[in-house]
């Protein structure tokens, strides 16, 4: 720090016929500076003060709130969420806020104990059982299975009863469990070229695909609430050129859709042998690209 303060003063040099000069403490030395200077240099030691303060980590039990350390909740990928929806980690990180609220994700936290509906393996069919479903039913998708878009609608359920779309492949014992990260292998790809190494002794088509089209968006949704989407991989048309704006819709528009959960899912809007399926540059208008998607 001295090596750099002695090169920060020296770029403070101003001429001195410069008006309004300013006494500014450093230790305990007192420069003659211009205002300018005075408040570049205040800026400058803010800004290193900031850079060289630590902050706990947000995974680490050393973590304080309010002088005290925050013990985890025990559910995997829920660490400082409760089962009521109360934060329980940090409140701050440095200078950022943490979250004040929270969504509790975990399986026991979004039943569905009402009627199962399917297994069906048609757009048609899919979407009529999730037109009819009412809060707490399950609607089954068949593993392998390829559908085109779909719409969730507003059901106005609660935290006691969600609507579960699953694939048949979730009961399958080399399903992986709750909390593990989704890869390509449970779709049937052992490996993507030009992609990070997964591992997939032995593919399985676990899940079901939805195919977003062109212009369009796969899973759509204006108020909807309360879904839980298990073993599904999202895509896109592998023709290149075409529009895609998004994967996942879940409008900003009023009535705004919340408590959606996407569970062991395949994201993915490139062809499987890792090359991008445009053949010529995009013209203006004619994206490929994915917005974000929202994930809650």
């Amino acid at each position: 720090m001295p090596s750099f303060c002695s090169r920060l003063l020296k770029r403070l040099s101003w001429p001195k016929a410069v008006p309004f000069q300013s006494r500014v403490a450093l230790g305990f030395f007192f420069l003659e500076l211009p205002v300018r200077a005075v408040a570049f240099g205040v800026v400058a030691i803010a800004l290193l003060s900031l850079a060289f303060t630590p902050s706990p980590a947000l995974g680490s039990p050393a973590a304080q709130t309010g002088g005290a350390a925050v013990a985890p909740a025990s559910s995997s990928g829920n660490a400082y969420c409760t089962p009521a929806g109360s934060w329980i980690g940090p409140t701050e990180d440095g200078p950022a806020k943490l979250p004040l609220e929270c969504m509790y994700t975990a399986m026991s936290g979004a039943p569905s104990p009402g009627k199962t509906r399917g297994p069906h393996s048609t757009t048609a069919d899919v979407q009529a059982d999730v037109n009819a479903s009412s809060c707490g039913d399950k609607v089954l998708v068949e593993a392998g299975s390829t559908l085109g878009p779909l719409t969730l609608p507003g059901k106005k359920c609660d935290d006691k009863k969600w609507i579960t779309i699953a694939s048949t492949g979730a009961t399958n014992p080399n399903f992986p469990p709750e909390g593990t990260r989704m890869t390509p292998c449970w779709s049937g790809v052992a490996l993507m070229p030009n992609r990070p190494a997964y591992p997939c002794a032995k593919p399985l088509v676990l899940t079901f695909k939805i195919v977003t089209p062109a212009s369009g968006s796969a899973i759509a949704s204006q108020g909807g609430d309360h879904y839980r989407i298990i073993g599904a991989e999202i895509t896109r048309v592998p023709t290149g050129g075409v529009p895609i704006y998004n994967l996942v819709d879940l409008t900003s528009r009023r009535p705004q859709s919340s408590h959606i959960i996407f569970d062991r899912v395949w994201f993915h809007g490139i062809n499987q042998d890792g090359n991008f399926p445009i053949m010529t540059p995009a013209l203006p208008g004619r994206s490929t690209w994915a917005r974000q998607i929202t994930l809650l």
